[in-house]
Formats: structure tokens, C-alpha cells, sequence
């Protein structure tokens, strides 16, 4: 009894722990992608620091080109390997020019002439505050304007105790002889 039920805990654990992958499978040369594996987003490097790059495409027919683009523009090309049909790596590496905060991005070229460009990866180098790409929430105030708030009232509830009153007639209990 008891190794039926320790298998049947360990595959509902299996099932269970299988069922909760964050994200969808690639599927190896279905579509047209790109991504970058290193550096990973939001990497603080030192000045003059040089960064391996890492980087996977997969496309139908394969990938024949991997460019490392800085910033929107293509600043080297990556070395190709195949790990799996339509599977691509490429490598290589990049010295910044400098202090700053750059994106890097990996555009793939396939077999057949298209091409896949991967989300951005933010790199920030030396002691710089990143830039954000944030967007303003609120309206600044103009200079030399007052503002004055309103007023509002809001009731304070006070307790009032109460007082159960009967509803009911009582009814008095009579005796039986026995």
C-alpha cells in the first residue's frame, strides 16, 4: 500500500511541477527569432571592460548571419555556429566606447534572406546612472502656481446602544397530575 501510494504522489508531482513552466517551449527553425543570452539585461561593467556576447537564432533553413547592433547600429558581426538544424549560436565580444548606457541587440539573418532582431539588453558602464525609459505619470505643476486644497466633510459615525425589547408573550408552564 504504501509504494502505490509514494508512486502515485511522485507522478502527480511530476505532472504538477511539468504543468508550471513560466513560458512556451522554441520550437527549433519554426519561425524567426533572435535573442540574446550575455550580457543580461541591465549588466554594470567598468570602463574598458570587454563583454562576450552570446547570442541564439533559429529560423527555417537556418541562420547564415548574426550582427551585434549597439545602440541601432551594427558594430560587429558574431561568429555562427549550428547547434541543431535551425538552431544557431553566435558569439563574439565588445569593448564599450566608453561611459554610458547602451543597447544591445542581435539581428539574425536567415538562409533565406529574412531577418529577426532580438528584444533589447540594457548594458550600463561605469559609475553613470541608467537611463530609464520611463513615462511621466502626472502633469508638473507651473511655476509660480498655488495650490490650495478643498475642504471635505466627512461624517464621524457615533454608537448608539440598543436596547433588546421582547416580542414575544411568555407562556407559563401548567402541571399535568401523573
Amino acid at each position: 500500500m504504501g509504494r502505490k501510494v509514494f508512486i502515485g504522489v511522485a507522478l502527480i508531482l511530476i505532472v504538477g511541477l511539468t504543468a508550471c513552466r513560466g513560458e512556451a517551449p522554441v520550437e527549433i527553425g519554426a519561425a524567426h527569432q533572435a535573442w540574446i543570452d550575455a550580457p543580461l539585461d541591465g549588466a554594470r561593467v567598468p570602463p574598458g571592460a570587454t563583454l562576450p556576447v552570446m547570442a541564439h537564432g533559429s529560423m527555417p533553413g537556418g541562420v547564415t548571419r548574426m550582427e551585434l547592433l549597439v545602440d541601432g547600429e551594427p558594430v560587429t558581426d558574431l561568429q555562427v555556429v549550428t547547434l541543431a538544424e535551425g538552431l544557431q549560436e553566435g558569439r563574439g565580444t565588445w569593448t564599450p566606447p566608453g561611459e554610458g548606457t547602451f543597447r544591445l541587440r542581435v539581428r539574425a539573418t536567415g538562409a533565406d534572406g529574412a531577418t529577426a532582431t532580438s528584444a533589447a539588453v540594457r548594458v550600463i558602464v561605469g559609475g553613470v546612472v541608467p537611463e530609464e525609459d520611463v513615462t511621466p505619470t502626472s502633469t508638473p505643476e507651473p511655476e509660480g502656481a498655488t495650490v490650495t486644497p478643498t475642504p471635505t466633510l466627512s461624517p464621524t459615525p457615533t454608537p448608539t446602544p440598543i436596547t433588546p425589547t421582547p416580542t414575544a408573550t411568555p407562556v407559563t408552564p401548567t402541571p399535568t397530575p401523573t
